[in-house]
């Protein structure tokens, strides 16, 4: 999950579960769609070489895809990020979001419901490629009396299954959240544990914020890095306000108050939350926000979702700066978590943070340094 620009915005992986062995609990009709939607990107594709040679491209295209080759080509040369034929292509689907995303937990509990799949494992949200699609699910969902939400998602990796294009949705983001985007997605190239979306996550939130670091201090950039380190403590501040909130439901959950009782506390946390926001959000003037997450509907599943993509991020910025921001033994370190099982896996990353808890709290961008590409 990454923050910039205003708004909470999500990545995912998205699964061709009909090339990938059917599952037992994949309907013929979500089976279908996800190959139908897959096939239409890839379809949509052309080569970002070509347009930028093509006098029919517009100038404002070609001033993004260069950008964007410049910032893949410093993830294969100095981050050692795979070297697979994602984002060499652009492709226009013609819509404002690539996915949909769908979300759901317990009416009272914040354990996420898990869809599986072969190869990858169990995944915490559901994507479709069509808003209709999501909203129809969700309300199947719904009727089971489980909180649920449904979020437009602008990008989605298929983690090197097929070269995965630039899409419109992103291309015309600033420099910054574009590279952090891109980062991101070929993070999980990179390394990814089936059945672990927390870690999954997480590992690519905290890589594409090292790379976005990187990448800032190579160009010299120090303006840009300065405004990045202002957003990240406006995004500490969300992080530390879902924290409370999830302790705070956590609490209640585990009470033994009764049904009419539970859901009118639940209610006042929420509000709470909204509150203080809205109290923060007062003294902030430009930058990024978070109006459009508080705009939606409040609910367990938002709150599940917000978690997962940042629940290991302090403790993996804590390693890797224990270890003098050594990129190489820190990705070492964390490929030898890969034959861990999932708690077993989350303790040991726990353990990295209890042993500098302070320096977890802000992008290593912070640190102002410039560290070696080893």
């Amino acid at each position: 999950m990454t923050t910039r620009g205003g708004i909470v915005r999500f990545s995912v992986v998205i699964l061709i579960p009909l090339l990938l062995g059917v599952s037992g609990c994949s309907s013929v009709g979500y089976l279908w769609q996800a190959t139908e939607g897959q096939v239409d990107v890839l379809w949509r594709r052309q080569a970002v070489d070509e347009l930028l040679d093509d006098p029919d491209t517009s100038e404002r295209l070609k001033l993004r895809l260069a950008v964007a080759r410049d910032i893949r080509w410093f993830a294969v040369t100095h981050l050692g990020f795979p070297n697979s034929g994602s984002f060499k292509e652009y492709a226009d689907l013609k819509r404002s979001f690539a996915v949909w995303s769908v979300v759901a937990a317990p009416r009272y509990a914040l354990t996420p419901v898990t869809w599986c799949y072969p190869l990858v494992g169990c995944l915490s949200y559901r994507g479709y490629f069509s808003k209709q699609g999501a909203e129809s699910y969700a309300e199947v969902l719904r009727q089971r009396d489980l909180d649920v939400h449904v979020g437009g998602i602008k990008a989605y990796s298929t983690l090197g299954w097929f070269d995965d294009p630039l899409l419109n949705t992103y291309i015309h983001w600033s420099d910054t959240r574009l590279a952090e985007l891109m980062f991101h997605e070929m993070a999980h190239e990179l390394l990814y544990i089936p059945g672990d979306t927390v870690f999954n996550e997480s590992l690519a939130s905290a890589l594409a914020e090292i790379a976005v670091c990187r990448w800032l201090i190579h160009h010299g950039n120090h303006r840009a890095i300065a405004a990045y380190v202002q957003d990240a403590e406006r995004e500490k501040f969300f992080r530390n306000l879902v924290e409370e909130t999830r302790l705070s439901l956590e609490k209640l959950y585990n009470s033994d108050v009764n049904i009419e009782r539970l859901e009118e506390e639940k209610r006042r946390v929420f509000l709470r939350m909204k509150d203080n926001y809205e109290q923060e959000r007062s003294r902030w003037k430009d930058g990024i926000h978070y109006d459009r997450w508080f705009a939606s509907e409040l609910n367990n599943a938002r709150v599940v979702l917000a978690v997962t993509y940042s629940k290991h991020v302090p403790a993996l910025r804590a390693h890797y700066r224990a270890l003098d921001q050594n990129l190489d033994a820190f990705l070492s370190d964390v490929f030898s978590l890969e034959s861990l099982e999932v708690e077993e896996r989350a303790r040991a990353i726990q353990a990295w943070l209890e042993k500098s808890p302070d320096s977890g709290s802000m992008p290593v961008c912070g640190d102002q340094s410039h560290p070696g590409e080893g």
